[in-house]
C-alpha cells in the first residue's frame, strides 16, 4: 500500500461515551506514482460493519475552499461515483463487500482537502472486546486500519486502482482513572444539576467549584445549562428471551446490560415529538417518592406484618425488541425507579466525558421534608444508575465471572451491589446525602463567611451571637422552608455550627405547579380562539384587559372553567389523557400535552426575565421559538389543526401566534399558594421565638433559592407579607446561583468533611432522620386534632414513644359508650407540617382491619418498615396500611388532567 495516513486521537478512555474528532487531510488522499497525474479520481473509504462502535463522516473541497464535495454512504451514491469514473461497481466493491463493510465514496480532484470526522463509541461492548483482545490497554494504544481505495477507468482508457490505509490510532485506550474529587447531583423534578470539585484545587474557595455540562450542545461558556429532567425511553431489548404476556422492566438478568434500554435524556427527549414518541417520562424524581404497594401474603390481608412491600409500576408504550430484528410497539410495565435511574446514569456518563474519570465519592441532595424511606429510594436509584453507567452488573447473580477492567472500579461495584442487598449501612458510593435546605444555606453562609477577607474572625466580630437565616427553596416539584442558625460560640473560636432549627414546605408546589397554571390558562385561550374561528355557539368572551385586583382569581378561574365545560370531550385542544391507557387516541393526546407543557415552560421563562420591571409584562406566542407553533414540529399544533377545516387553518394559526399571556393573568392563579407559603414562614419564625423567649429570634438573612423562585411573584409576595423588619434589605436572590446553590453547597459540605481545615464546620447531615411533620388524628369529642408524634422528633426516639388511643371516648364520649356497640374497621392518621394553620391537617395514612376494632389501639413507629403501625390492643390484629398523601399521586406532568 503506497498511501498511509495516521489518524491519532488522544484522551480516548474506555466508557467515556461518544468521542469525536475531525481530521483535516490536505493533499493526503491522492494517488501516488505511476498514477499521480490523474486529474480526478474516485475514492472509497471503508471499514467492517461489525465495528458498530465506529462511525465516519466526510466532506471535501478543492483545497482552497469553494464548493463542498460530499461523500456518499449509500449504494446509489457509490454507483454514481463509479459511473463518473467509468468503473463498474463489481470492480470497486466485489462480492459481499456491501454486506461486510460500511463505506464513504466520492469523486475528488487532484488537489483536495478532506475533512474526516471519526466517532468512537467507547461504551460499545464490541469496542471493549476489541481493546481487550488486542491488549491495547497494556500498550496504551489501539490501532485500527481504515481501508482506502483510489480508482478511475476514464483518463487512461482502462480501469486502475491504488490501495491505501488510514491508520486510526486511539490513545491510551485504558479504563478511566478514578476521579480525585467529589461529584454532587441535585436531581430535580424539572431540571437537574451536577457540580464537581477536584481535591487538588483550592477547595477552600467556592470559586473552584465546577458545573458539569449535562445538556449536549448547550454549554456556552460560564456555568453549564441545567439538564431538563426528562427521559424518553425509545426501546426495550430482550435479547431473545422467551417472554409470555406483558413485558416488565426490569425483570430479566439481561436488563442490567447498558444496551438493554435505549433512551434519550434532557432537552432532546421532549423536542420535536410525534405521536409515535410515547416513551416520554416527566417527574422522575416524584416517581421515586411514591410509596411501595403492600401485598399481604395472607389471603385475609388484615395483618401488615405479613405484607411485603412491592415497588409500584406505570405503563409505557415503546418499542420492544423481543429478538434481534423483531421489533414491535408494546405496553411495558415499568418500575417507578427506572426513569430516575436512567437520569442518574446519564449524569454519570456526561461526567465521565467531561472529567475523564469515574466518580467514587457522590453527594446527593434531597427535599428537606423527605422521609428515610424516600431518601433510600433516591440512593438506590443513584447506585443502580452508577452501576449501569459503569457497565457493571447490578446484582450478584450477574456478577459471576465479571472480573475484567479496572480492579478498583470492580471492587467498588461489588460493595455497591452488597449494599443494595442490605442497605442498613451507609452506601459506599455516596459520601454524603444532604437535604436541599441545609445545602443551600451552607452555600450562602460559606460564601458570606469564608469567601470574604477575615473569614470566621470577621463573622464572629459582626455576629457575636450568630445569625438566623430563613431559606425558601422553590424547586420544580416541591418548595422547602428552613429556619437556620449559624453561630461560632465564644468558647469555640475554631468551630462554626450550622443548625436547622425547623423546617417545612409545600410538597406539591414548585415550578411545575406554575407551569401547570400557565398550561390551563393558555389552553383556555386557544379553546376560545378555536370556538370563535369556527363560529361555535355559547363561546365565552375573552378575558378583560384589566382585571380587578380583588376579583382577578375568580375571573380567571371562571374563564378557564367555562371553556373546559364547553368542550366536555376535550376535542379542541386535546391534551387530557388517561395515563393508564396506551391506545392511539391517548398517545396523540399525551404528545399533544407535551407540546403544551413545553410552550408553557417557555412562557414562564420569558415572564421570569427582567424581574424588576416585569409587573405588567406579557409574552406573545409569536415571539417565542417558531418550532413551538409549527404543525410539523409541535405535536400541540398538529393536534389542534387535526380537526380544523383547511380553509380556516391559517387564520387560526395567526391568531394563536398573536395570543398573549400576561403576569396579570397568571399571578392570580399563583398568589394563594405563595401567600400560604409566606404564612408558613411567619409561623415558623413565631414558633421559634416562643421557644427561645430569652434571646429572641431576629432574621438576619432571607435567602430565596431554586429555579422556581425566578418567577417574580415569589419575591414580591415575600417582600409584601414576610414578617421580617427591613426584609428588602435582608432578602438575597442571586439569579446566577438559584439552581446551582444546592449542589454547590452540598459539594462544599462534603469537602469540609474530606479536607483537613484549621477550623471545623459542624452541621446536621441527617435531617431525614427527623420526623418532618406532626402526626395525629381528629378527636370528635373536642373538635380538634390530637398530636401523637411531634415534628423534628428523631425516628429512633419514635420507636420508644408508642401511643395508645381509646376510640370509644374519641367517637362518642365515655358517657355514651355501650358495650355492645361496634366500632368501624378503619382508623386514619393525619399530618401537619410546621408553620401550617391549625386546620391544615391532611390525610396521611389509613389502616383497615378485617374485623371491627375493639376500642383500644396502639400506634407505634417501626423503623424496619419505615411506617407507623396500628394494632388493636384487644385482638393483636394489625391494620393494613394505605398511604393517602398527595405527593404519592402522579407527577403534575404525568397526571393527564390538564
Amino acid at each position: 500500500m503506497s498511501i498511509r495516513v495516521p489518524l491519532i486521537m488522544e484522551n480516548i478512555y474506555i466508557r467515556t461515551g461518544l468521542c469525536a474528532h475531525t481530521f483535516q487531510l490536505s493533499g493526503h488522499i491522492r494517488p501516488s506514482q505511476p498514477w499521480d497525474q490523474l486529474a480526478s479520481f474516485g475514492v472509497l473509504i471503508y471499514w467492517p460493519r461489525e465495528f458498530g462502535w465506529l462511525r465516519l463522516y466526510a466532506m471535501a473541497d478543492a483545497g482552497s475552499g469553494g464548493t463542498n464535495i460530499p461523500f456518499q454512504d449509500s449504494t446509489a451514491g457509490l454507483d454514481r461515483v463509479c459511473q463518473d469514473h467509468a468503473a463498474r461497481r463489481e470492480q470497486v466493491a466485489p462480492g459481499k463487500f456491501l454486506s461486510n463493510y460500511r463505506f464513504l465514496a466520492s469523486s475528488l480532484p487532484q488537489m483536495n482537502r478532506v475533512f474526516l470526522t471519526v466517532e468512537v463509541d467507547t461504551d460499545d461492548e464490541g469496542f471493549h472486546n476489541q481493546v481487550q483482545q488486542l491488549g491495547a490497554a497494556d500498550k496504551q494504544e489501539y490501532t485500527h486500519p481504515i481501508r482506502l481505495l483510489i480508482f478511475d477507468g476514464k483518463q487512461f482508457g482502462r480501469y486502475i486502482q491504488q490501495e491505501g490505509e488510514l491508520s486510526l490510532i486511539l490513545k491510551p485506550c485504558t479504563p478511566l482513572p478514578r476521579y480525585e474529587g467529589v461529584l454532587t447531583i441535585d436531581l430535580g423534578n424539572t431540571s437537574t444539576t451536577a457540580v464537581t470539585q477536584d481535591l487538588r484545587d483550592q477547595t477552600y474557595l467556592s470559586t473552584s467549584l465546577k458545573t458539569v455540562p449535562l445538556e449536549e450542545g448547550r454549554s456556552s461558556g460560564g456555568e453549564a445549562q441545567p439538564l431538563v429532567s426528562a427521559v424518553r425511553i425509545d426501546r426495550i431489548i430482550s435479547f431473545g428471551a422467551n417472554i409470555e404476556g406483558q413485558r416488565r422492566f426490569p425483570s430479566l438478568p439481561t436488563d442490567e446490560r447498558a444496551g438493554a434500554i435505549r433512551f434519550v435524556a434532557g432537552e432532546r427527549a421532549v423536542t420535536n415529538l410525534s405521536a409515535s414518541d410515547a416513551g416520554v417520562v416527566l417527574g422522575a424524581k416524584q416517581l421515586l417518592s411514591t410509596q411501595p404497594l403492600f401485598r399481604p401474603e395472607s389471603s385475609s390481608g388484615a395483618d401488615l406484618s405479613t405484607a411485603r412491600p412491592e415497588e409500584p409500576t406505570f405503563s409505557l408504550l415503546t418499542e420492544h425488541e423481543r429478538a434481534p430484528g423483531v421489533v414491535q410497539r408494546e405496553t411495558i410495565e415499568m418500575l417507578h425507579r427506572v426513569p430516575g435511574e436512567l437520569l442518574f446514569s446519564y449524569v454519570y456518563q456526561q461526567f465521565r466525558r467531561a472529567q475523564k474519570g469515574w466518580p467514587d465519592d457522590v453527594v446527593l441532595t434531597y427535599p428537606t421534608t423527605y422521609s428515610p424511606r424516600e431518601l433510600l429510594q433516591l440512593q438506590k436509584a443513584a447506585a443502580l444508575g452508577w452501576l449501569r453507567a459503569m457497565g457493571l452488573p447490578q446484582s450478584e447473580e450477574n456478577a459471576q465471572g465479571d472480573a475484567g477492567g479496572d480492579g478498583t472500579l470492580q471492587e467498588l461495584g461489588a460493595r455497591v451491589r452488597q449494599w443494595l442487598q442490605n442497605p442498613d449501612t451507609p452506601c459506599p458510593l455516596i459520601g454524603l446525602a444532604l437535604d436541599e435546605a441545609t445545602a443551600a444555606a451552607f452555600y450562602y453562609l460559606y460564601r458570606r463567611v469564608f469567601d470574604l477577607h477575615g473569614g470566621l474572625v470577621r463573622f464572629r466580630y459582626l455576629y457575636p451571637n450568630g445569625i438566623h437565616m430563613l431559606l425558601v427553596d422553590v424547586g420544580g416539584g416541591t418548595t422547602d422552608i428552613a429556619l437556620v442558625r449559624a453561630v461560632s460560640p465564644v468558647q469555640e473560636q475554631h468551630n462554626l455550627y450550622v443548625e436547622i432549627l425547623n423546617r417545612s414546605g409545600l410538597r406539591r408546589f414548585g415550578g411545575d405547579a406554575m407551569t401547570r397554571e400557565i398550561c390551563r390558562l393558555l389552553k383556555a385561550k386557544v379553546q376560545g380562539l378555536i370556538r370563535r374561528v369556527r363560529q361555535m355557539p355559547n363561546t365565552p368572551p375573552p378575558l378583560p384587559a384589566q382585571l380587578p385586583a380583588g376579583q382577578a382569581r375568580q375571573i380567571v378561574e371562571g374563564y378557564i372553567t367555562r371553556l373546559r365545560d364547553a368542550d366536555p370531550k376535550d376535542e379542541l385542544v386535546p391534551t387530557r389523557f388517561d395515563p393508564n391507557r396506551m391506545d392511539e387516541d391517548n398517545l396523540q393526546r399525551r404528545t399533544c400535552f407535551h407540546g403544551l407543557w413545553r410552550l408553557a415552560e417557555e412562557i414562564k421563562r420569558r415572564l421570569s426575565e427582567s424581574a424588576k420591571d416585569s409587573r405588567g409584562r406579557s409574552v406573545r406566542l409569536r415571539d417565542l421559538d417558531p418550532s413551538l407553533l409549527r404543525a410539523d414540529t409541535s405535536p400541540l399544533m398538529a393536534g389542534i389543526l387535526r380537526n380544523i377545516p383547511q380553509q380556516v387553518q391559517n387564520t387560526l394559526i395567526n391568531q394563536i401566534a398573536d395570543t398573549t399571556i400576561s403576569r396579570s393573568e397568571v399571578d392570580p392563579l399563583l398568589r394563594d399558594h405563595l401567600e400560604r407559603l409566606v404564612q408558613q414562614c411567619n409561623r415558623l419564625i413565631m414558633d421559634q421565638m416562643d421557644k427561645d423567649l430569652e434571646t429572641g429570634v431576629g432574621i438576619d438573612w432571607v435567602i430565596l433559592s431554586g429555579n422556581g423562585s425566578l418567577y417574580p411573584l415569589c419575591r414580591e409576595v415575600l417582600e409584601e407579607r414576610l414578617c421580617v423588619p427591613y426584609v428588602q434589605q435582608k432578602l438575597y436572590c442571586e439569579e446566577q446561583n438559584l439552581k446551582y446553590a444546592v449542589a454547590k453547597g452540598a459539594t462544599l459540605a462534603r469537602m469540609v468533611e474530606r479536607v483537613p481545615r484549621t477550623l471545623q464546620i459542624r452541621f446536621n447531615s441527617r435531617l431525614c432522620d427527623l420526623l418532618p411533620f406532626d402526626v395525629g388524628y381528629h378527636d370528635m369529642r373536642t373538635g380538634r386534632h390530637r398530636v401523637l408524634f411531634t415534628a423534628m422528633t428523631s425516628y429512633r426516639q419514635l420507636e420508644s414513644q408508642a401511643q395508645e388511643v381509646d376510640l370509644r371516648s374519641v367517637t362518642s364520649g365515655e358517657a355514651g359508650w355501650e358495650g355492645g356497640q361496634q366500632l368501624g374497621r378503619v382508623f386514619n392518621l393525619e399530618r401537619r407540617f410546621p408553620g401550617e394553620e391549625e386546620h391544615r391537617w391532611e390525610p396521611y395514612l389509613s389502616y383497615e382491619f378485617k374485623d371491627p376494632l375493639s376500642g383500644r389501639i396502639e400506634i407505634s413507629y417501626v423503623s424496619a418498615e419505615g411506617f407507623f403501625r396500628v394494632m388493636d390492643r384487644e385482638t393483636g390484629a394489625i391494620g393494613q396500611m394505605r398511604v393517602m398523601t398527595a405527593e404519592d399521586s402522579r407527577p403534575v406532568a404525568m397526571g393527564g388532567d390538564i
